[in-house]
């Protein structure tokens, strides 16, 4: 990542992780108290599973909302991301294009917020005075506070050892 901001092949990459271990969805994704989201990576794609450009259709955009409940780990959007009420999390929110923030207490960030604007989305931020806090966390955003690796990582079943002659 540069900046923050995710290239297509980090996009990519991350999707395809998020895929292997079970955290990706298209479209629009809820996550709540009885549907929490998945701790670590989680990826939620557009609709036609197509990355953004400046001629994505609007409908084909994702849309994630984080509605309570605790997640820690990176939420990665191809579109827009909305967390509110007394969510916590701890670690990366990444939209690629808007995201809104309307926390409540105990609620919070902390870690990092990425709204990357690629079809021209916005951040909007409230509640944030009431108890609930926004606080950046270098490296709590950098490992998605301990729950994504760093560095290289191996595709399960594509290593082996040689065996000893």
């Amino acid at each position: 990542a540069l900046g923050w901001n995710f290239t297509d092949a980090d996009l990519l990459a991350l999707k395809r992780l998020a895929r292997a271990r079970g955290h990706y969805y298209r479209g629009s994704v809820l996550f709540d108290a009885s549907r929490p989201a998945p701790e670590g990576l989680v990826f939620v794609d557009t609709a036609s599973g197509a990355p953004i450009t400046d001629a994505t259709p609007a409908a084909d955009l994702a849309r994630a909302e984080l509605r309570g409940g605790a997640f820690r780990g990176w939420l990665v959007v191809a579109g827009s991301l909305e967390i509110s009420g007394d969510a916590r999390v701890r670690g990366l929110a990444y939209a690629q294009d808007g995201f809104v923030y309307r926390g409540a207490t105990p609620g919070g960030i902390e870690g990092q917020v990425v709204a990357a604007g690629v079809r021209g989305g916005s951040a909007s931020l409230s509640g944030a005075g009431d108890g609930s806090t926004l606080t950046f966390d270098c490296a709590a955003a950098a490992g998605g506070d301990g729950t994504v690796p760093g560095g290289w990582m191996l595709k399960a079943g594509s290593y082996r050892e040689l065996s000893d002659p």
